[in-house]
């Protein structure tokens, strides 16, 4: 009995460690692909990587970063109708510098900037008369 409240006390201190161990790591972890991701010496970065779309509406921020003013999107609609997306730079529904429609053939469709972003935020609107199925990628190139 006097030999379960030491054992107690040990055990709390061992999960205190563990938790405070858990957390540093995962702080450094998210800082390290911070820093990695936009690390301005690589020639692309990725904005977004199999982000999941569903439900007939989804906006997602892009910020472009400056030397990276190429953009690049890949779309797979696995769904059974098409979906349309704009992208809109610095609101919502401002200028569209790029816009199109994804058939639902459940095949990689890749849209390219013809032109040099400017710096800032930009908004991938995507939507679909009925629920979208699919994923997008998202890669800014110098």
């Amino acid at each position: 009995m006097k030999f379960i409240l030491p054992l107690v006390v040990a055990m709390i201190v061992v999960i205190g460690i563990i938790v405070g161990l858990r957390s540093s790591i995962s702080s450094f972890n998210k800082e390290s692909v911070s820093e990695k991701q936009f690390n301005t010496t690589s020639h692309s970065i990725h904005i977004l990587k199999g982000e999941a779309l569903a439900g007939t509406s989804s906006t997602k921020l892009i910020s472009v970063p400056t030397e990276f003013n190429q953009v690049k999107i890949d779309f797979i609609n696995s769904g059974s109708k098409p979906f349309t997306f704009t992208i809109n730079q610095g609101t919502i529904s401002g200028h569209a510098p790029m816009s199109g429609t994804v058939p639902a053939d459940g095949g990689i469709h890749t849209f390219s900037s013809e032109e040099a972003w400017s710096t800032g935020e930009y908004y991938l609107n995507i939507s679909s008369a009925q629920n979208m199925s699919g994923t997008v990628n998202v890669d800014l190139l110098k």
